[in-house]
């Protein structure tokens, strides 16, 4: 049953934390990964949504072109709202992570009406956005494959009124979960690798004492 333990490991690598003298500081050190990363990349995903519209939605004509405009300035804003909240003192909170979760899922959402309004937009892109929100949040693998089989399960109905076929998004949201829980099974790598260094600063440290 080497296989189970392996796979539990890889899905729910906390648990090797679980009772450890270094639990607290692993989480505060994934709070701060988590809020460079956020800190970082929403004011550029808040810029990209409005350079878009004057890059692309504007000079190609999309129509209704103020629609678009409503369109790429209210997703600007909330991943503006999101950002300054990773500013704010409620970062501090259990749940830190979760208006990243909305705002993500959301923008997954957001992309696949993409496709339904301008059909030339690649249908791929919701499921990009999908393995790329799973990057940021930083969750476990475990965690991963349910945030992403939810999204998924979210933007399929829309991507279906655009015209995508069935079998192509299937084949599309497997590749995706496969690719996601190959990635995100590196945590538990890195939380290995932590307790490692811990222990061994530890033995260090006694035999030092001693």
């Amino acid at each position: 049953m080497l296989w189970l333990e392996r796979l539990i490991k890889a899905l729910f690598p906390t648990l090797a934390l679980e009772g450890s003298l270094w639990q607290e500081e692993w989480e505060e050190s994934q709070r701060r990964i988590f809020l460079r990363i956020m800190r970082v990349f929403l004011p550029i995903i808040a810029s990209g949504y409005l350079l878009h519209y004057f890059g692309f939605d504007k000079p190609a004509g999309l129509e209704p072109l103020e629609q678009w405009f409503l369109f790429r300035v209210s997703t600007a804003g909330l991943v503006g709202l999101t950002f300054l909240f990773y500013l704010s003192p409620l970062i501090k909170t259990k749940w830190y992570k979760v208006p990243a979760i909305l705002l993500t899922c959301g923008l997954c959402y957001s992309q696949a009406n993409v496709s339904l309004y301008y059909p030339a937009a690649p249908w791929l892109y919701p499921f990009l956005f999908v393995l790329a929100s799973t990057l940021m949040l930083r969750l476990t693998a475990f965690q991963s494959l349910i945030y992403s089989a939810v999204v998924i399960s979210i933007i399929t109905p829309t991507l279906l009124k655009a015209g995508i076929d069935l079998g192509s998004l299937a084949s599309a949201g497997i590749v995706i979960l496969i690719v996601v829980a190959v990635t995100r099974s590196s945590l538990s790598f890195e939380i290995r690798n932590f307790l490692l260094n811990k222990e061994n600063a530890a033995q260090q440290s006694a035999n030092l004492e001693l």
